[in-house]
């Protein structure tokens, strides 16, 4: 029996891997480029996009970083954390009458703390 050949999938898992710092880099240079327009023509109209390339790019990037490593965790938090949850808890915490329950609770405590709490 043949073994399939992985070393094509691991090459563009590799190449794809810092997709990111290109992602930041490339929003840098455009950044640095907008800053020195803005510093030659002293036009105050670039200052918006200046900031908005300021602000767009650590996120996306962020945004890049995660992505690219979505599939490296197999342990998923979420329903980790749900099944342990449920496991230590017989009662279904998503149910209707203990959402009532969550609810009530919340403005009972917003109601306390806006009005103080009630005497008598």
């Amino acid at each position: 029996m043949d073994t399939p050949d992985f070393s094509s999938t691991t090459t563009i898992q590799k190449s794809q891997q810092n997709g990111w710092i290109k992602i930041l880099l490339i929003t840098l240079l455009f950044y640095i480029l907008v800053l020195g327009a803005l510093v030659l023509t002293q036009n105050p109209n670039l200052f918006p996009t200046l900031a908005m390339v300021g602000n767009f790019a650590v996120p996306v990037a962020y945004v890049a970083f995660f992505y690219e490593r979505r599939h490296q965790n197999p342990a998923r938090h979420t329903s980790t954390c749900r099944r342990s949850y449920l496991k230590e808890h017989t009662h279904n915490p998503f149910s209707p009458i203990e959402t009532k329950k969550a609810v009530e609770n919340f403005f009972s405590a917003w109601d306390t703390l806006l009005c103080g709490p009630t005497v008598g």
